[in-house]
């Protein structure tokens, strides 16, 4: 895996309008994986129309690319709201 320093190197190369809609469907990802439930996650694993999961909540490298986003964010001196990894997968 990529060393955060060289992700959000990365990041920093984005343009500012897709850096900040890279977040904001991390953000959408987080707060939709988190709504719904355990049968949902498993149509939508199985390919059923009409169900969708990101799977934030088993992929350890959503926290690590929002993180490396925001540090990107910052960089460019962008606000935004920073989704917050604890509260979210709770």
């Amino acid at each position: 895996m990529t060393d955060q320093s060289e992700l959000i190197e990365r990041y920093k190369k984005y343009s500012l309008n897709t850096l900040k809609e890279l977040h904001d469907n991390a953000r959408d990802a987080y707060k939709h994986d988190r709504s719904i439930t355990d049968e949902h996650k498993r149509l939508a694993e199985a390919w059923v129309p009409g169900y969708n999961y990101s799977g934030v909540d088993e992929h350890s490298d959503w926290p690590v690319h929002v993180l490396a986003m925001e540090e990107a964010l910052r960089h460019h001196g962008v606000s935004f709201q920073s989704i917050d990894l604890e509260r979210e997968s709770s």
